[in-house]
């Protein structure tokens, strides 16, 4: 009787996180759509197939980010992606290390928490994640 009692609070417990964490994933999903819309799809084009409105002004091709994981044995290569994002890592095309439309918004110590720089970078990510074609 008390396993039937602790098998059925703990399912009870577990549906009820999952209920109250599904608002904070698509939440989550949200701030990553609009930080793509906003930052990534005048280049990049609303799928991530690298036809935005200005990529055909570009001296260069926008890459297909849907096709990251693809290129990547399928695997998402999302610390590649961050360390692309925040300006770690030099992206061909893009003056200097930040990406030009939106500078360092996404690169720690510049003037607002590391926190909240990091849910954004984090919420882009998965984002392109999403976009990811299978």
């Amino acid at each position: 009787m008390k396993r039937r009692l602790g098998v059925a609070l703990g399912a009870s417990a577990l549906s009820t996180l999952v209920a109250l964490a599904g608002p904070a994933f698509a939440q989550a999903a949200d701030a990553g759509r609009a930080e793509y819309e906003a930052h990534c799809l005048a280049c990049h084009g609303p799928t991530g197939r690298g036809d935005g409105p200005e990529a055909r002004d570009l001296k260069l091709p926008v890459p297909d980010l849907a096709l990251l994981a693809r290129r990547n044995g399928g695997e998402f290569p999302l610390e590649r992606v961050r360390r692309s994002i925040d300006g770690r890592d030099a992206i061909k095309g893009h003056a200097g290390r930040a990406m030009p439309i939106w500078g360092l918004r996404f690169a720690r110590g510049q003037g607002e928490p590391d926190a909240v720089v990091a849910r954004r970078l984090d919420a882009l990510a998965e984002y392109l994640r999403s976009l990811q074609v299978r």
